[in-house]
């Protein structure tokens, strides 16, 4: 079977693999892991700085050190998620796990755990933000799902920014080019679970990322599909070639030889064992980028007691997030946690954003930027929690059920813990869609192998099936719905269906104390994607230790909320459809008796959360727009040697996965993969701008 990342990089190096010289002050050695991180404390000097060793980060870096006479330097706050949560972030199944507002189930090793201030309109709650941190970002913390955003959506992308290559056709090769593809054994799955899928979405040449198809499908995915029918969504062989209007199964980012999660550190790996010239500062943090007269030079880091520089011969690439980043992601292709608020606050506290705030913290400014911390897009969620008759990933909270679960997964890799619960993803125009995804949560041990038995949390249990669709217009006020229509491009959805696999309820993790936990539960949660309240992100201080501010300020805006209605009431009308209703035994939150308007909202109000796929902090437009921060080749608009490869650059967020998009897009003219839906926009993102780099852009 083949070694976990970790193993595979020590077993490789220790055979006599060549380390190169990473920088002026240490030694060239062979055969030595050591000489791929960096000296805490020993200033240091490199062509490239890549501050956040995340999706993006990893991609951009390590595309940039394939050229063997630059040395790049990655600076990451965190550490390998391996040994910040021991194969938590390997195993599909637990995902979940170390999220939500539990706090006996955190990690601060995993996770920034960003909290909002508080929302006036939604009943002066404060919500959680998850905040991947680690080596990996997002894509260690993400739902690996992969979903590409419509054509329509990246015809505006290009538009908004004058690039061409921001259309979807020129963008294909960079989502091609981070992921290897491996198509579906339907010899492992059930008659009613063959998957279809586009050859042409993938290219022979991708890697070393892996994407492929859990060995097992759940049970509730043949009534999703017969729902899906129901409701009219067309049959389609994948949601990877920009048409999003119906259902497919759901591509992951998963390695089919072991079913263990496939992450940005893939690309760390490869580096390593190319002897590249990359070199990782973990658990360091970024306190500020210095200029020089108007040029990024250097940053200002810290690691644990020391305070030292790392100097840039060439650029500075600041990919630390728009707030966070959690999973994959629900933006341009992958899943959530895939926001990242770092970025922003890091620009702010260097010198970069809007005057007022510099002024205000003491600040000199050497780039006057409004847009930096504006512009911030989620998906907020919303929909009644159903109690259901088939096996869901709820069962892992019988721990015989888990035993057997554990021992299956360790004998062959197959069973249930090698899947999310995401199996199917599906958008349509006026009518509804779903892509499936779980997120759970367990007991387990480091390693490659589950040894250790626990109780699965029933409140860490959020396994999400997506779909995408439109309203129509007599389902929204006039005036919301001429919005939509003057706002977005014909192919673009307005709702997502976030069907998840256990019990939901308000989403804040606490589960009501008499709840049956030995009953199965299903959530129709709904999230809009087509919204009009924007968020923002400042800072507090000049200390980077310091969490920047967040304000959401999710359904701020009268059209969302009117939205957010329908959207409930659209949940419940998924599992009303004959297809799904045989499994249905009753809806447990709200209750089926609570159905006026003004109920319905207060519920919404109650109980909305976002989907954790922030994006658009750190707006890409073009330079006469002033609230760009970057061009479209993602350089920093008043200062030189200075970019951001993140889903904070996102100008809006697509409807897919912010991840994928920016992994691979701005690598080759930089870097851009997101988190599950953000991941493989994150992706892409990255590959692109690294090719930039490297062509001299």
């Amino acid at each position: 079977m083949k070694q976990i990342c970790l193993r595979g990089i020590i077993c490789s190096l220790a055979a006599g693999t060549k380390a190169l010289r990473p920088d002026s002050t240490q030694q060239s050695a062979e055969g030595l892991l050591g000489s791929h991180f960096g000296i805490p404390g020993r200033d240091a000097c490199y062509d490239y700085i890549v501050i956040g060793g995340g999706t993006a980060g990893l991609a951009i870096a390590h595309r940039l050190a394939q050229n063997s006479t630059d040395g790049v330097a990655v600076v990451e706050a965190g550490d390998f998620y391996q040994f910040s949560s021991g194969n938590y972030s390997e195993v599909p199944a637990y995902a979940s796990y170390f999220t939500g507002d539990d706090p006996k189930q955190k990690n601060s090793y995993l996770d920034w755990y960003h909290y909002t201030e508080t929302q006036p309109q939604l009943k002066n709650r404060k919500s959680l933000y998850d905040s991947g941190k680690g080596i990996g970002g997002t894509s260690g913390r993400n739902f690996l799902w992969q979903v590409r955003g419509s054509r329509g959506a990246f015809d505006r992308w290009a538009d908004e920014v004058e690039d061409k290559t921001y259309r979807f056709d020129n963008f294909l090769p960079y989502f091609q080019r981070s992921a290897q593809f491996t198509p579906p054994d339907n010899h492992q799955r059930h008659g009613n679970a063959t998957v279809q899928f586009n050859a042409s979405d993938w290219s022979p040449k991708g890697g070393p990322m892996h994407v492929g198809y859990s060995s097992w499908v759940n049970p509730m995915s043949s009534w999703l599909i017969a729902a899906f029918r129901d409701l009219g969504l067309k049959d389609l062989p994948s949601l990877l070639s920009g048409n999003l209007l119906g259902w497919s199964w759901l591509a992951v980012n998963i390695d089919p030889s072991t079913q263990t999660r496939s992450s940005s550190t893939d690309f760390l790996t490869e580096a390593f064992l190319e002897n590249s010239n990359l070199v990782v500062y973990k658990n360091t943090l970024a306190k500020r980028i210095m200029f020089e007269d108007y040029r990024a030079t250097a940053v200002k880091v810290t690691a644990g007691a020391a305070t030292f520089e790392i100097k840039a011969r060439k650029e500075v690439i600041l990919s630390a997030g728009v707030v966070l980043s959690f999973p994959g992601s629900f933006a341009l292709e992958s899943t959530h946690v895939c926001c990242q608020m770092r970025s922003p606050q890091l620009l702010m506290v260097s010198g970069i954003g809007p005057r007022k705030v510099l002024v205000n913290h003491g600040v000199d400014v050497v780039s006057e930027r409004a847009g930096v911390g504006q512009n911030m897009w989620d998906v907020v969620a919303v929909g009644p929690t159903y109690s259901i008759s088939v096996v869901t990933h709820s069962s892992l909270t019988d721990p015989k059920f888990l035993t057997d679960a554990v021992e299956q997964y360790n004998a062959n890799r197959s069973g249930i813990l090698t899947n999310l619960g995401g199996d199917l993803a599906g958008t349509v125009k006026s009518l509804v869609s779903l892509i499936a995804i779980i997120r759970c949560s367990c007991e387990g041990t480091s390693g490659i192998f589950v040894l250790r038995v626990g109780m699965f949390c029933l409140q860490q249990l959020r396994f999400f099936r997506v779909g995408f669709e439109k309203f129509t217009n007599t389902t929204l006020d006039k005036s919301t719905y001429q919005s939509l229509q003057d706002s977005f491009p014909d192919d673009w959805p307005h709702i997502v269906y976030l069907v998840l696999d256990a019990y939901f309820g308000t989403g804040s993790g606490n589960i009501p104390a008499d709840l049956d936990i030995t009953k199965q539960y299903a959530a129709a949660s709904v999230g809009l994607v087509a919204t009009f309240s924007r968020g923002n992100v400042t800072i507090n201080s000049t200390d980077t230790t310091d969490d920047p501010v967040i304000s959401p300020n999710l359904l701020s805006d009268p059209r969302d909320l009117d939205m957010a209605v329908a959207a409930f009431q659209r949940g419940r009308q998924l599992f009303q459809t004959s297809g799904i209703s045989p499994i249905v035994r009753g809806e447990v939150y709200p209750g089926g008796n609570l159905s006026t308007g003004a109920e319905i909202i207060e519920i919404i109000r109650s109980s909305a959360v976002p989907i954790y796929n922030a994006v658009g902090t750190n707006k890409m437009g073009r330079r006469n727009d002033p609230l760009a921060v970057v061009d479209s080749e993602a350089r920093v608009i008043g200062v030189k040697g200075l970019r951001v490869v993140d889903a904070s650059i996102f100008p809006f967020l697509p409807t897919s996965q912010p991840c994928a998009t920016i992994c691979e897009f701005y690598t080759v003219v930089f870097i851009l993969r997101c988190g599950a839906e953000l991941q493989s926009g994150i992706d892409a993102l990255a590959e692109k701008i690294a090719d930039g780099i490297r062509q001299g852009f």
